[in-house]
């Protein structure tokens, strides 16, 4: 039998150098695994050329949108003072709102319904397909109220809708029926709110935020507003 090796400071410095080796080497391989490749790194210019991006869009933005009405509006037009309609009064003036629509429009000579009283003017035609389209989306921007915490919703765009769907060439009999529809629709969407959803939020623009009850107040400010210039362009035509 051999006799047994005695162990030297050369061997312990051996083992204590592969040993810190071993470490490093599974240190590197820990560390390959948590580095970011290049498109992973966080890239600061790249940051801020997306910041500044959507700093330019949301200016553009603010150029072709009209400031909404504040939670406190008082239309000098009409005489409407937000404060006092009450959720109630707004849903039956809404409710009642496609049968004055359409007497309004049958009051009105054909020929006339398409004629613009002025290039920044909408004509009847293009009122009632706008008046479809707010309840239509203010519907939706309710139901997202009630569904979702401060939901961002999407701008209307009045004017170009108004050019890029041909409010104008619209058949009317139809976008009247359409009009009913969707008022109707809006009303019932309404009746699912509960009495804690009405301080609920919506935001359009960042600094736009506006509460569930404006939503109902806005489209009631909406149909009134736009009859009455409906009734407006039928003095003109008569």
């Amino acid at each position: 039998m051999l006799p047994k090796r005695r162990r030297t400071r050369a061997h312990d410095r051996a083992q204590r150098i592969a040993t810190e080796r071993r470490h490093n080497h599974n240190a590197r391989i820990a560390n390959r695994e948590k580095r970011l490749s290049y498109f992973d790194r966080p890239n600061p210019h790249r940051r801020r050329r997306a910041l500044a991006f959507w700093v330019v869009q949301d200016s553009q933005m603010r150029l072709e949108l009209p400031q909404l009405a504040a939670e406190d509006h008082t239309c000098d037009v009409c005489d409407m003072v937000y404060q006092r309609i009450s959720v109630d009064d707004a849903v039956t003036a809404i409710a009642d709102l496609p049968a004055a629509v359409r007497e309004a429009v049958l009051g009105i000579p054909p020929e006339a319904r398409r004629w613009r009283p002025s290039p920044q003017v909408w004509s009847v035609a293009e009122y009632v397909c706008h008046l479809r389209d707010v309840y239509m989306s203010f519907t939706i921007r309710l139901h997202r109220a009630r569904k979702e915490d401060c939901p961002a919703v999407e701008p209307m765009f009045n004017d170009l809708r108004a050019r890029r769907f041909r409010y104008n060439d619209c058949d009317l009999a139809a976008t009247l029926a359409e009009l009913a529809a969707a008022a109707s629709g809006f009303c019932e969407e309404v009746a699912r709110m509960k009495d804690r959803d009405w301080d609920r939020v919506i935001t359009r623009l960042p600094d736009e935020q506006r509460t569930a009850r404006w939503l109902v107040r806005q489209a009631m400010h909406e149909g009134i507003h736009h009859l009455g210039d409906i009734r407006r362009i039928a003095s003109l035509s008569g």
